[in-house]
């Protein structure tokens, strides 16, 4: 189990009247099961280890955020990659004490053509941060295009079937992020 320090305020103590059977320890005061404060000779604060995520008063410590991230699509733009934010990545992430959390994604983009691996860290008010993965996939939409010539009208000399016509053949684009 991890532990943290927390200074409970009394160090080693000298109970008066009671013997050692107290319960609670909060601040400098000293009580009973029964919530009777324990008159105590005390020397200086001592560091105690209690199971993280609780205190010696039996309070509550921060808690670090959900983070809860989803896979993004994104367009690319003319120069084939895509700007996404952090919102656009955020699946619902929250801090559990109901404060307000900031968003960052690492790396941060903009993002090229293809599939890349990002991270959405959640940082709470309190300095607690967390992280969830998630993939942002740039794909190239634009469709190619057909670049036709003009319509070209020819009348064949009487008495001849055919007639030779000059054109130039259609052209194509290609994806824009080939």
């Amino acid at each position: 189990m991890y532990y943290e320090e927390d200074i409970v305020g009394i160090g080693a103590c000298r109970f008066v009247g009671r013997g050692t059977d107290c319960d609670t320890i909060t601040g400098n005061r000293i009580q009973d099961e029964n919530g009777n404060n324990l008159a105590a000779v005390c020397s200086p604060p001592v560091r105690v280890r209690v199971p993280a995520g609780e205190t010696t008063d039996g309070g509550q410590t921060n808690q670090p955020p959900v983070a809860n991230a989803q896979n993004v699509v994104a367009p690319a733009d003319a120069n084939c990659q895509a700007q996404v934010t952090p919102q656009q990545v955020n699946n619902g992430s929250f801090d559990p004490e109901g404060g307000a959390v900031t968003l960052s994604l690492n790396p941060p983009g903009p993002y090229p053509k293809g599939m890349t691996p990002v991270s959405l860290i959640v940082v709470d008010d309190q300095g607690q941060s967390n992280s969830a993965p998630a993939t942002v996939t740039v794909m190239d939409l634009t469709a190619p295009m057909m670049i036709c010539p003009d319509d070209i009208v020819r009348t064949a000399p009487l008495g001849q079937g055919s007639v030779i016509v000059d054109y130039t053949e259609p052209a194509a684009t290609a994806f824009a992020c080939s």
